[in-house]
């Protein structure tokens, strides 16, 4: 695992990439709840590993469901602790930010994983 040392305007960008790709095909989200920016549908695969203190560092290949400015929900075979704090990064690129789990709901196919950005 690459060490994390992007730093907070690399994250920002990250992000901006990637709701940039997802505006190119995806549908904006008007509802917007608690949220300050729209969700956009996005289906990406993508590398989540486990980096809270103390973990055994346990790597999940998820599929995204949509992105924000300020988070992602993805599809996980697995269940993901609440508070998990996530590396992810594009399973096509090494540039990572950094989210922690604030939903785990069961899904069809597995459990829908909502992570906030750090």
């Amino acid at each position: 695992m690459a060490p994390m040392n992007n730093t907070i305007e690399d994250k920002s960008a990250i992000v901006r990439e990637w709701v940039s790709a997802a505006e190119e095909y995806g549908e904006k989200d008007a509802y917007l709840s608690k949220r300050n920016s729209a969700r956009i549908t996005w289906n990406e695969p993508l590398i989540a590993t486990d980096v809270s203190k103390g973990s055994k560092h346990e790597t999940f290949y998820v599929r995204t469901r949509n992105v924000s400015e300020e988070g992602m929900s993805f599809l996980s075979r697995q269940p993901i602790p609440l508070h998990t704090r996530l590396e992810i990064h594009l399973d096509s690129a090494p540039e990572s930010v950094v989210g922690v789990v604030a939903h785990c709901s069961t899904a069809l196919g597995g459990y829908m994983i909502g992570v906030s950005f750090e």
